[in-house]
């Protein structure tokens, strides 16, 4: 019998048998040791067999990672506080139309950014340069430097792993997308 069919069958039978034993607990009022004993052993069987059935490979060629949580997610760029005002993002003479991010979870070479203004149509790109000079840390401190002529307003920003020559519609997908204003 294959362990996918009698590892549940078998966890099946050990619960009906620890909803006994705990029915019979009830009844003697929890005094009774061996029952309880019984029971504490019963219950850890079923905790290994659930943990066996969660852990268990699959029939894949190639290993599966089976996890709770959500993997981080690869060159994610955050954008640093300052630029958080009045609800939004916000790049201005204040800040010398520089956007200070963060790039975490780095694992390409070379970045770049496309500005798209609301009809989707591209007013600036470029590559990005971490502020040490070499993108060889996990984390690094990126600026963007917008142009003085690129007109006040609303646009969304998006950040790719790869240099801006191989960006093209829609291919690669961009790691990160925020809406900025530029005032």
């Amino acid at each position: 019998m294959q362990k996918e069919i009698f590892i549940p069958i078998y966890l099946i039978f050990l619960s009906i048998i620890f909803i006994t034993v705990s029915f019979l607990l009830y009844l003697t009022g929890g005094k009774n040791s061996k029952l309880l004993a019984r029971k504490l052993k019963i219950g850890a069987m079923i905790i290994t067999l659930s943990a066996v059935i969660g852990c268990s490979g699959s029939n894949t060629p190639e290993p599966v990672m089976k996890t709770c949580y959500k993997p981080a997610r690869l060159d994610f760029f955050t954008i640093t506080q300052e630029h958080w005002k009045e609800g939004g993002i916000i790049v201005d003479d204040e800040t010398d139309l520089i956007l200070n991010c963060i790039l975490d979870q780095r694992s390409s070479k070379e970045f770049s950014f496309r500005l798209l203004d609301p009809d989707k149509k591209v007013i600036a790109s470029g590559n990005l340069e971490a502020d040490d000079g070499k993108f060889d840390e996990n984390s690094e401190d990126v600026k963007v430097k917008f142009n003085k002529d690129i007109p006040k307003g609303d646009y969304s920003i998006q950040f790719f792993a790869c240099s801006v020559d191989k960006i093209s519609d829609g291919l690669p997908n961009s790691t990160s997308n925020y809406n900025i204003t530029i005032k």
